[in-house]
């Protein structure tokens, strides 16, 4: 008889301690992306909120401005906030990419009251379509094949039928 008994493993062998260097460092830059990708959506919806309740005060349209107080009640977000020597006061929203702001100009000589507001140009941005260089016709050039398309191929707008064979 034979024995045929497994060796056992010698202790010097290093055991893995389960997670890898390479691993850790992963999920590290997943969690930095997240956190990037959260603070801009949360600055990104709160200025665009807060851009839509000053629109609907309709701050413009007012003869004594507005309520420095009524204002703040609409600004959402994690914003902090300035005030210049000329009394404008800029409200900026906490961001790693872009720069949020909205400047509030004072009614002049009315502490405390709001005349109007502008905004920083971090707003949506419309992006032009591209376009051909001139003497290039646009659209789609035809089928070449000519065949198994709704435009050709048929007696109504593509090739004649070939004509049947003579002689026979």
């Amino acid at each position: 008889m034979t024995d045929n008994q497994p060796q056992p493993e010698s202790a010097s062998e290093p055991q893995s301690s389960g997670i890898s260097g390479g691993r850790v460092v992963t999920w590290v830059l997943i969690a930095a992306l997240a956190a990037v990708t959260g603070v801009e959506a949360l600055a990104r919806t709160s200025y665009n909120g807060t851009l839509q309740a000053l629109d609907d005060l309709n701050i413009d349209s007012s003869d004594n401005g507005i309520e420095l107080s009524e204002i703040d009640r609409h600004v959402s977000g994690w914003t902090s906030r300035e005030t210049s020597k000329n009394g404008q006061i800029v409200i900026r929203w906490i961001s790693l990419l872009k720069d949020y702001k909205v400047t509030l100009h004072p009614e002049s000589n009315q502490a405390g009251r709001i005349s109007g507001f502008e905004t920083s140009e971090a707003g949506d941005y419309e992006i032009e379509a591209p376009s051909l260089p001139e003497g290039i016709p646009a659209g789609l050039p035809p089928d070449p094949s000519g065949m198994g398309t709704s435009s050709g191929g048929g007696p109504a707008g593509g090739l004649a039928p070939p004509p049947p064979p003579s002689g026979k």
